[in-house]
């Protein structure tokens, strides 16, 4: 299906849906890219970049060239010696993962790994390495935010691009357990959702492509309520975890009612975050209700 994709894409110079990842380490570094539909990149994590039309052809035939397709799934680790050597003994840690790379191409979807020690993939290598060095010179180009309220404001002012923020929150409207909830998770400009239920578990994850002007907002509404100086423990009713970030620039909190904590002395900040906490339940009730079923394995 994946080679089916390719070959269309490459022959009409367009594609619909593309979703590239790779996390590779190389020379005692981490090599990371993301790149999305409209080909806006994030560069390792840190810098946002833009690849014309062109490019992301070139990308796309440089999978091509290297059989992507119809390479394994997994290379690498105990359970894949070199043909010339004898089997090791299965170590009790998990393998290290030294190359993870995947490509979601109009409906097609596969992702390879590469293990330490064992059978190595010298295409997988050197895919990996043709695809960074052909971002490299954009990303060298690209922008940053030197913190995370830097990055909202200019994702709210249009200067970042809506794929650059990455919140997710989960909510229990009380601290056990089977407490009723949800999940909401904002990421490539994307939003999903879940309903937690006593007893039954997460219900069906539904997704929706946020608007340009939705993630704006989202991020306008984050900066304004100073999401990154909210308390990492906040006092609160039920039970809420929230994490937001952008370029690699991100806060985290919890918010539950903390023994021994002074709720009184929390009043401004907890006022702050129940006009957030409202505003997502908001987005993940409107998730649900306009969104579509997530298909298995997409993101």
């Amino acid at each position: 299906a994946l080679a089916a994709a390719l070959d269309a894409a490459l022959a009409r110079g367009a594609w619909e849906e593309l979703r590239l990842a790779l996390e590779c380490s190389r020379d005692g570094r981490l090599e990371a890219v993301d790149l999305f539909t409209n080909g806006v990149g994030i560069w390792e994590s840190s810098r946002q970049f833009r690849l014309a039309r062109g490019e992301v052809l070139a990308l796309l035939a440089a999978f091509r060239r290297a059989g992507f397709a119809e390479l394994r799934d997994s290379y690498g680790g105990a359970g894949d010696p070199e043909p010339t050597t004898p089997s090791p003994t299965p170590a009790a840690a998990r393998p290290e993962l030294l190359c993870r790379l995947r490509l979601a191409l109009d409906g097609a979807d596969k992702q390879v790994v590469q293990l330490a020690g064992g059978r190595q993939s010298p295409a997988l290598a050197r895919l990996a390495r043709e695809i960074v060095g052909l971002c490299a010179g954009p990303a060298g180009e690209g922008i940053g935010a030197a913190t995370l309220a830097e990055g909202l404001e200019r994702l709210a002012g249009g200067e970042l691009a809506p794929e650059v923020l990455f919140l997710q929150a989960t909510r229990r409207d009380g601290e056990a357990v089977e407490a009723p909830g949800w999940l909401l998770a904002v990421e490539g400009a994307v939003a999903t959702t879940r309903a937690y239920a006593p007893g039954a578990g997460y219900g069906p994850e539904r997704r929706r492509a946020l608007a340009p002007e939705e993630v704006a907002a989202l991020a306008g509404l984050l900066a304004a309520e100073r999401v990154h100086e909210l308390p990492v423990n906040l006092w609160a009713d039920g039970y809420t975890d929230l994490e937001v970030a952008v370029l690699g620039r991100r806060t985290s909190l919890q918010a539950r009612r903390f023994a021994r904590m002074d709720a009184a002395a929390q009043a401004a900040p907890r006022e702050r975050f129940a006009r957030l906490l409202d505003a997502l339940e908001r987005l993940g009730r409107r998730v649900a209700a306009e969104g579509g079923l997530s298909r298995p394995g997409r993101s």
